[in-house]
Protein backbone atom coordinates (compact mmCIF):
# COMPACT_ATOMS: atom_id res chain seq x y z
CA UNK A 1 0.00 0.00 0.00
CA UNK A 2 1.25 3.81 -0.69
CA UNK A 3 1.51 6.77 0.73
CA UNK A 4 -2.01 8.43 1.41
CA UNK A 5 -1.27 11.76 -0.80
CA UNK A 6 -2.14 14.32 1.95
CA UNK A 7 -3.54 18.03 1.12
CA UNK A 8 -2.09 21.04 2.83
CA UNK A 9 -5.40 21.76 4.68
CA UNK A 10 -5.97 22.45 8.19
CA UNK A 11 -9.68 21.88 9.33
CA UNK A 12 -11.64 21.35 12.10
CA UNK A 13 -14.99 21.21 12.53
CA UNK A 14 -18.33 19.56 13.90
CA UNK A 15 -20.91 17.18 12.19
CA UNK A 16 -23.84 15.89 14.29
CA UNK A 17 -21.54 13.55 16.63
CA UNK A 18 -17.76 14.10 15.47
CA UNK A 19 -15.30 16.58 16.08
CA UNK A 20 -13.05 15.75 12.67
CA UNK A 21 -10.12 17.29 12.57
CA UNK A 22 -7.90 17.11 8.99
CA UNK A 23 -4.78 18.27 7.27
CA UNK A 24 -2.65 18.19 10.17
CA UNK A 25 1.12 17.63 9.26
CA UNK A 26 3.89 17.89 11.66
CA UNK A 27 2.44 18.72 14.66
CA UNK A 28 1.75 17.72 18.05
CA UNK A 29 -1.59 18.75 19.80
CA UNK A 30 -3.43 17.89 22.81
CA UNK A 31 -7.11 17.36 22.68
CA UNK A 32 -9.39 18.37 25.89
CA UNK A 33 -12.55 18.57 26.87
CA UNK A 34 -12.70 22.12 25.31
CA UNK A 35 -12.27 20.29 21.99
CA UNK A 36 -14.63 17.50 22.07
CA UNK A 37 -17.66 16.78 23.98
CA UNK A 38 -18.39 13.04 25.22
CA UNK A 39 -20.78 12.22 23.08
CA UNK A 40 -18.81 13.03 20.18
CA UNK A 41 -16.14 11.06 18.03
CA UNK A 42 -12.54 11.64 17.44
CA UNK A 43 -12.14 12.04 13.74
CA UNK A 44 -8.73 12.19 12.62
CA UNK A 45 -8.28 12.04 8.77
CA UNK A 46 -5.32 12.72 5.73
CA UNK A 47 -2.82 14.15 8.32
CA UNK A 48 1.17 12.84 8.62
CA UNK A 49 3.57 13.04 11.34
CA UNK A 50 1.48 14.26 13.97
CA UNK A 51 1.54 13.15 17.45
CA UNK A 52 -2.47 13.42 19.33
CA UNK A 53 -2.35 13.43 22.97
CA UNK A 54 -6.28 12.66 23.77
CA UNK A 55 -7.18 13.60 27.29
CA UNK A 56 -10.97 14.26 26.89
CA UNK A 57 -13.53 11.69 27.16
CA UNK A 58 -14.86 10.71 23.76
CA UNK A 59 -17.29 8.69 22.75
CA UNK A 60 -14.33 6.92 20.39
CA UNK A 61 -11.58 7.69 18.45
CA UNK A 62 -11.04 7.42 14.68
CA UNK A 63 -8.34 7.14 12.45
CA UNK A 64 -8.48 7.63 8.40
CA UNK A 65 -5.44 8.13 6.06
CA UNK A 66 -2.83 8.66 7.77
CA UNK A 67 0.68 8.57 7.89
CA UNK A 68 3.40 8.44 10.73
CA UNK A 69 1.22 9.20 13.83
CA UNK A 70 0.94 8.12 17.47
CA UNK A 71 -2.34 9.17 19.39
CA UNK A 72 -1.88 8.89 23.15
CA UNK A 73 -5.25 7.79 24.67
CA UNK A 74 -5.35 8.86 28.06
CA UNK A 75 -9.10 10.12 28.81
CA UNK A 76 -11.93 7.46 29.08
CA UNK A 77 -13.83 6.03 25.40
CA UNK A 78 -17.40 5.77 26.13
CA UNK A 79 -17.87 2.90 23.38
CA UNK A 80 -14.22 1.85 24.75
CA UNK A 81 -13.31 1.17 20.50
CA UNK A 82 -10.56 2.46 18.77
CA UNK A 83 -11.06 2.27 14.70
CA UNK A 84 -8.38 2.92 12.51
CA UNK A 85 -8.30 2.40 8.35
CA UNK A 86 -6.42 3.25 4.88
CA UNK A 87 -3.49 4.30 7.20
CA UNK A 88 0.24 3.42 7.58
CA UNK A 89 2.55 3.29 10.61
CA UNK A 90 -0.26 4.43 13.27
CA UNK A 91 0.88 3.69 16.84
CA UNK A 92 -1.51 3.85 19.78
CA UNK A 93 -0.91 4.14 23.41
CA UNK A 94 -3.38 3.33 25.23
CA UNK A 95 -3.83 4.15 29.11
CA UNK A 96 -7.60 3.34 28.84
CA UNK A 97 -9.47 0.33 27.81
CA UNK A 98 -10.46 -0.14 24.27
CA UNK A 99 -11.96 -3.57 24.38
CA UNK A 100 -12.31 -3.60 20.85
CA UNK A 101 -10.08 -2.41 18.01
CA UNK A 102 -10.87 -2.25 14.50
CA UNK A 103 -8.08 -2.24 11.71
CA UNK A 104 -8.87 -2.16 7.61
CA UNK A 105 -6.47 -1.91 4.80
CA UNK A 106 -3.22 -0.55 6.76
CA UNK A 107 0.38 -1.55 6.17
CA UNK A 108 1.52 -1.20 9.63
CA UNK A 109 -0.37 -0.50 13.23
CA UNK A 110 1.08 -1.02 16.33
CA UNK A 111 -1.23 -0.90 19.67
CA UNK A 112 0.59 -0.39 22.50
CA UNK A 113 -1.20 -1.08 26.24
CA UNK A 114 -0.82 -0.09 29.77
CA UNK A 115 -2.17 -3.58 31.05
CA UNK A 116 -3.40 -6.07 28.81
CA UNK A 117 -6.63 -5.79 30.86
CA UNK A 118 -7.81 -2.97 28.61
CA UNK A 119 -7.99 -5.28 25.49
CA UNK A 120 -10.04 -7.43 24.68
CA UNK A 121 -10.60 -8.03 20.94
CA UNK A 122 -9.26 -6.86 17.23
CA UNK A 123 -10.95 -6.98 13.97
CA UNK A 124 -8.76 -6.86 10.89
CA UNK A 125 -9.08 -6.90 7.30
CA UNK A 126 -6.57 -6.29 4.53
CA UNK A 127 -4.11 -5.03 7.07
CA UNK A 128 -0.24 -6.01 6.64
CA UNK A 129 1.77 -6.10 10.12
CA UNK A 130 -0.54 -5.38 13.20
CA UNK A 131 2.04 -4.98 16.68
CA UNK A 132 1.03 -5.70 20.51
CA UNK A 133 2.81 -4.54 23.64
CA UNK A 134 1.57 -4.93 26.64
CA UNK A 135 3.61 -2.79 29.97
CA UNK A 136 2.40 -5.24 32.33
CA UNK A 137 3.76 -8.25 30.39
CA UNK A 138 7.55 -7.05 29.18
CA UNK A 139 8.60 -10.83 28.94
CA UNK A 140 6.30 -12.20 26.30
CA UNK A 141 8.20 -12.56 23.15
CA UNK A 142 6.91 -10.32 19.75
CA UNK A 143 6.81 -12.59 17.44
CA UNK A 144 3.32 -13.85 19.88
CA UNK A 145 1.83 -10.84 19.74
CA UNK A 146 2.06 -9.56 15.62
CA UNK A 147 -0.99 -10.25 13.27
CA UNK A 148 -1.60 -9.14 10.22
CA UNK A 149 -1.48 -10.43 6.52
CA UNK A 150 2.20 -11.54 6.97
CA UNK A 151 1.06 -13.93 10.12
CA UNK A 152 -2.24 -14.78 8.17
CA UNK A 153 -0.15 -16.34 5.30
CA UNK A 154 1.74 -18.87 7.56
CA UNK A 155 -2.22 -20.25 8.85
CA UNK A 156 -3.79 -20.43 5.75
CA UNK A 157 -2.99 -21.54 1.86
CA UNK A 158 -4.80 -18.80 -0.02
CA UNK A 159 -6.59 -15.35 1.56
CA UNK A 160 -9.54 -13.46 0.08
CA UNK A 161 -9.96 -9.61 0.25
CA UNK A 162 -13.22 -10.28 2.17
CA UNK A 163 -11.41 -12.16 4.95
CA UNK A 164 -11.88 -10.80 8.89
CA UNK A 165 -9.92 -12.25 10.98
CA UNK A 166 -10.83 -11.73 15.30
CA UNK A 167 -7.72 -11.64 17.76
CA UNK A 168 -7.70 -11.83 21.18
CA UNK A 169 -5.41 -12.72 24.26
CA UNK A 170 -5.30 -16.48 25.44
CA UNK A 171 -3.33 -18.47 27.87
CA UNK A 172 -1.57 -21.32 26.80
CA UNK A 173 0.84 -24.02 28.18
CA UNK A 174 3.54 -21.73 26.54
CA UNK A 175 2.14 -18.55 28.53
CA UNK A 176 0.13 -15.65 26.96
CA UNK A 177 -0.33 -14.73 23.36
CA UNK A 178 -2.68 -13.65 20.55
CA UNK A 179 -5.11 -16.37 19.71
CA UNK A 180 -6.53 -15.70 16.34
CA UNK A 181 -9.71 -17.31 15.21
CA UNK A 182 -11.33 -18.55 12.25
CA UNK A 183 -11.58 -16.12 9.19
CA UNK A 184 -15.04 -15.07 8.07
CA UNK A 185 -15.27 -14.40 4.63
CA UNK A 186 -18.46 -13.05 4.35
CA UNK A 187 -17.75 -10.67 7.66
CA UNK A 188 -17.23 -7.22 7.28
CA UNK A 189 -16.40 -4.45 9.62
CA UNK A 190 -19.28 -1.70 8.75
CA UNK A 191 -19.26 1.81 9.79
CA UNK A 192 -21.88 4.78 9.49
CA UNK A 193 -19.83 7.73 9.78
CA UNK A 194 -23.02 9.87 10.82
CA UNK A 195 -24.55 7.35 13.03
CA UNK A 196 -24.78 9.02 16.86
CA UNK A 197 -24.33 5.57 18.65
CA UNK A 198 -22.79 2.28 17.32
CA UNK A 199 -23.67 0.11 20.71
CA UNK A 200 -26.48 0.18 23.36
CA UNK A 201 -24.20 0.80 25.88
CA UNK A 202 -22.46 4.36 24.02
CA UNK A 203 -26.39 5.11 23.36
CA UNK A 204 -27.05 5.23 27.01
CA UNK A 205 -24.38 7.27 28.13
CA UNK A 206 -24.47 9.04 24.96
CA UNK A 207 -28.31 10.20 26.03
CA UNK A 208 -26.60 11.04 29.79
CA UNK A 209 -24.63 13.46 27.86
Amino acid sequence: MSEVALPKLDIKFNVNNRYFLTGISGETRVITSEHVKPNQKLHVSESSGCEFVVDATTSKICIERCNDMVVKINGRMIASTVEVWLSNNVTFEINVPALTLQAEQCRTVTFHFNTRQNFQSLYWNRCLDIAFEFRDEPELPKEKLTSGIRVACTMFKSLYSTDQFLVELQEGNQGLSLHKTARNRLGYICRIVNAPVDSEKEGSEYQAH
